[in-house]
């Protein structure tokens, strides 16, 4: 693990029990728990810990930049 970059994202939020129309369904709005998903990275030997970037990405560029 001390020599592994570790990445955990998705692909969509969820939106559970938020919201009536959408439960437990791909509801075709766009709610903030809907858009927002996560994004974890682990780098190793702890580079970057605690960091946390608030700037909007989107998901096609998360592998450029990683293989970068």
């Amino acid at each position: 693990l001390d020599t592994t970059l570790v990445v955990v994202t998705s692909d969509h939020g969820e939106s559970l029990t938020e919201r009536e129309s959408c439960r437990f369904t791909h509801d075709p709005f766009l709610y903030e728990e809907t858009l927002r998903v996560p994004l974890v990275m682990r780098f190793p030997e702890a580079a970057f810990a605690g960091t946390r970037v608030d700037a909007m990405a989107r998901l096609i560029d998360v592998l450029p930049t990683l293989y970068e």
